[in-house]
Order: structure tokens, then C-alpha cells, then sequence
């Protein structure tokens, strides 16, 4: 009898132990991590990333670089102490907010942050175009030709896309992303503010 008390006992204390563990290591057990928690801290900071985008003013410049800074100090406390918001745990409109830091922060902090957008984005098909988005813009910045023909500069009073891989296929590349064709893709740009360059537009809407 002695020796199954002592057992039990034992098999108390191993179990009570992987149990703190669990709750030491569990990222909703830290403070300010669980789900509810980290959406109230990711959707104002996506809010503000766009509220200073859509600004009609023209002296924004000061304004965005002070915004995007703040929103990525937060985000990286945020991230170092709770792991990387996943949709599944947060939502998308949460995980949006992230992505939209990161894909507007600093290319060292899109690297850092690029696979963990990856393995989670990539499991949510609604989610795969802004996986093909940041993987361009990373391209793009370490002056090499994109995939999905997502990133365009401005040239003067146009826009003109920066050099494309293997253009000749980038369409069918999109559709793996769920992006529309690249015709469309310009004529959507098109319609909000600075126009496509007529060069270009001509390259992918041939008659």
C-alpha cells in the first residue's frame, strides 16, 4: 500500500510540475497575451497605419515615419513577449494589422519577421496574396526582380513597375496568390490617384 501512495505521490508532483510548466511556457498565461489582449493592441496600430496613408495632406512624411516607428517598437514588444500573433489566434483583422507593420517597417524587420508571416499566412488561402506582397518588396530591396509584379515606383507624374522575373509567366504566378492578372492589377492602381505610366499599362492590356 506504501508503495502505491508513494507512487501516486510521485506521479502528483511529475504531473503538477509539466502543469506550471505548461503555464510558464503557455503565451496566453503571460501577461497581456491572450487573444483578446493582443487584438486590442494590434487593431489600433493597423488602424493607424492606414489612418496616416490616406491622409490627403501633402506634408505626411514626419507624420508616417513617426507612426510606423511607434507602431514597430510596439509591435516587437509585443511579439517578444507573446510569440508571433497567429491568425488562429488572434483573427485576421489582428494578424492583418502585423502584417501591414512589418510589410511598411524596415527590410531588416520584415526578414525577421517574414517566416513566421509564411508558415502561418501560407496555411490560409485567403491570405496568400500578402504573402506574394512582402516577398516582392523584399526582392525589390535587395535589388532583384520580383515575382508577382506587385511593387511600382513613381516616375515623374507615373507610376512604372520595378523590373519583373520571367514576365513572361508572372500571371500564372499571380494566380497561384490569388492575385488578379496584371492588366487588371494596373487598372486598379489606376484608380486610385497617381496613374500607371502609359508604357506599362500598353506592356499588359494588349488589345
Amino acid at each position: 500500500m506504501q508503495a502505491v501512495i508513494a507512487g501516486c505521490s510521485k506521479m502528483f508532483r511529475v504531473g503538477f510540475l509539466i502543469g506550471t510548466l505548461v503555464l510558464i511556457i503557455s503565451p496566453e498565461a503571460r501577461a497581456g497575451c491572450s487573444p483578446d489582449e493582443q487584438r486590442e493592441i494590434l487593431i489600433p496600430l493597423g488602424k493607424l497605419d492606414q489612418q496616416v496613408r490616406n491622409n490627403p495632406a501633402k506634408e505626411v512624411t514626419d507624420e508616417l515615419r513617426r507612426t510606423d516607428k511607434a507602431n514597430q517598437v510596439a509591435l516587437i514588444a509585443l511579439v517578444e513577449r507573446c510569440g508571433w500573433p497567429t491568425v488562429d489566434q488572434v483573427g485576421s483583422k489582428a494578424a492583418g494589422a502585423a502584417f501591414l507593420i512589418v510589410q511598411h517597417a524596415t527590410p531588416e524587420l520584415r526578414s525577421r519577421y517574414y517566416p513566421s508571416i509564411e508558415a502561418d499566412w501560407s496555411r490560409h488561402p485567403e491570405h496568400r496574396e500578402a504573402i506574394a506582397l512582402m516577398q516582392d518588396r523584399m526582392q525589390v530591396e535587395q535589388d532583384r526582380p520580383q515575382r508577382y509584379g506587385t511593387q511600382l515606383y513613381k516616375q515623374g507624374d507615373t507610376y512604372v513597375l520595378f523590373p519583373i522575373e520571367d514576365v513572361e509567366h508572372v500571371n500564372q504566378r499571380r494566380a497561384q496568390f490569388g492575385l488578379p492578372g496584371m492588366c487588371e492589377y494596373l487598372r486598379i492602381v489606376n484608380k486610385h490617384g497617381t496613374p500607371v505610366a502609359e508604357a506599362t499599362v500598353r506592356e499588359f492590356c494588349k488589345p
